[in-house]
């Protein structure tokens, strides 16, 4: 697998093949605020913005298939914009105790789930 690490506005990354994103600290309300920006900066007029305009100045511009989402069952505003279709794995742990079994359950409760996409 590749592993990618985002910690605030580091990347590391290591390995080759299916990709695996993990992001720690990234306020998605900050993401699109920083996009939004960048779109003004080019001179984009606002009747041309689009949904597509946005994703490609987002930091993540691909949607997870799953989040797990530590330290309890609630959302916070990480990755508002990409998640709209994504699974949610809820798990009453914090992230220092996260274990691969912790991983390996949320990946197995993902491949039994029947993926709607918002329907």
């Amino acid at each position: 697998a590749r592993l990618e690490l985002h910690l605030k506005d580091e990347v590391f990354c290591s390995g080759e093949g299916l990709p695996v994103l993990i992001v720690v600290g990234r306020s998605g309300r900050e993401e699109i605020k920083e996009s939004i920006r960048k779109i003004a900066e080019e001179g984009v007029d606002p009747c041309d913005l689009s949904e597509e305009t946005i994703e490609a100045h987002l930091t993540f511009r691909s949607a997870p298939d799953l989040i797990i989402k530590t330290g309890g069952s609630y959302l916070t505003d990480f990755l508002i914009w990409q998640s709209v279709y994504s699974e949610l794995f809820f798990l009453d742990v914090n992230w220092e105790f996260f274990r691969k079994t912790d991983l390996l359950r949320a990946i197995r409760d993902f491949q039994s789930r029947a993926r709607r996409f918002g329907a």
